[in-house]
């Protein structure tokens, strides 16, 4: 099953601003094979990876074999450390999964800390443990997760206030939403400009960013009958000849795809051009003249290129156990739509007249002075 980006949608923005200030800055990355090979699906993230990075450093995954596994685990443990001990003092290591009780972090911060360089910590690393007596229940009860494994911690505006609760530190660094970088927008512009080219003439392009498929937060069930529920809709209300766009989640199986695919191309018209693609969110945002999706950090794209978007969800009582809030887009001006006749009037008034997007409450600004420390 592929993985998520482990914050790599994160990370990407962060490193093109950084190379934008300094073309010089070398950027290295340590990062698993599952999570490379998903990176990899998308030829935009490529180029990030063939743009921005120096080189990578790659965590084989695991096999049937113990004997391979741990010759595997040996040579990326030496490769790890030979590579730590040429390292500058003014290097920084930013980590954006959950490796408090990694042998990793362990190994990293023995090197950095005598080299007095600096651990940095995003909040796209943010967990929400299980809780014992209940599996499925989640808690954003973080305790001292971040207590050993930063010296700062990276978040995106005031309006992520409810992490910063959770950090058990004062080292707290607003460096603005990294999507939102100036030079992150004019990259994808130019990228898309010389590169994608979905249309033959006028016609429109909607992309759905599929949601993932968590047991005990969202079912298969739901997100069929979200699919279906969208497709029955663009069928009615879409102008001939639209282009739609199928942006799966990381985290969606193969197999479920495909019969996610065959629902919309089921009950969609057949002057409907379908598309799966893997393209970044970013670049689909920028291409598309409306977004269609379920709750995810991607509506933020949507910012960055003053594309409409729906954001359609019901919300459920396992939703709520998740995410206390049933979505705090709504404070950026994105309404949460919940039932379909909702749906089908916010289509219907988005194709039959173009209308600006109102967005608010949106921080643009940059701050990355804390890798300017001498």
């Amino acid at each position: 099953m592929p993985l998520r980006y482990s914050g790599f949608d994160y990370l990407f923005p962060l490193f093109k601003e950084l190379k934008s200030i300094n073309k010089n800055v070398e950027i290295d990355i340590i990062v698993n094979e599952d999570v490379l090979k998903t990176i990899l699906l998308d030829n935009f993230n490529k180029s990030l990876i063939e743009n921005l990075i120096s080189q990578i450093i790659v965590n084989n995954k695991k096999t049937k074999f113990l004997l391979i596994n741990f010759f595997n685990k040996f040579i990326f443990y030496f490769r790890i450390c030979f590579y730590l001990m040429g390292i500058k003092k003014n290097t920084y290591f930013i980590h954006s999964s959950n490796l408090k009780k990694s042998n990793i972090l362990k190994i990293i911060s023995f090197f950095l800390r005598r080299k007095k360089c600096l651990i940095l910590r995003c909040e796209h690393s943010i967990v929400l443990r299980e809780k014992k007596n209940n599996p499925t229940e989640r808690s954003p009860i973080i305790k001292n997760q971040f207590k050993e494994d930063g010296d700062f911690f990276l978040y995106s505006s005031i309006n992520d206030h409810g992490f910063l609760k959770y950090t058990q530190r004062k080292s707290n660094i607003m460096i603005g939403y990294t999507r939102l970088y100036k030079s992150w927008i004019n990259y994808v512009g130019d990228y898309t400009k010389k590169h994608i080219k979905f249309r033959k003439g006028n016609e429109k392009i909607i992309s759905l960013f599929m949601p993932s498929v968590v047991k005990g937060i969202t079912e298969e069930s739901e997100v069929e009958e979200w699919s279906k529920t969208i497709a029955l809709n663009f069928k009615k209300l879409l102008p001939q000849k639209s282009i739609i766009i199928v942006k799966p989640h990381p985290l969606q199986n193969k197999k479920f795809l495909m019969k996610i695919l065959k629902i919309i191309e089921t009950f969609s018209r057949s002057d409907f051009r379908i598309i799966h693609s893997n393209l970044n969110t970013a670049v689909l945002a920028n291409i598309s003249d409306l977004v269609v999706t379920h709750h995810t950090q991607a509506i933020i794209d949507t910012f960055a290129f003053k594309t409409p978007v729906i954001h359609h969800q019901k919300i459920t009582k396992a939703w709520k156990k998740y995410w206390k809030k049933e979505s705090h887009f709504n404070y950026f001006g994105v309404k949460l739509i919940q039932t379909e006749e909702d749906f089908y009037k916010k289509l219907k008034t988005l194709m039959r007249k173009k209308i600006k997007t109102n967005y608010k409450n949106i921080n643009e600004f940059t701050n990355l002075s804390i890798f300017k420390r001498k």
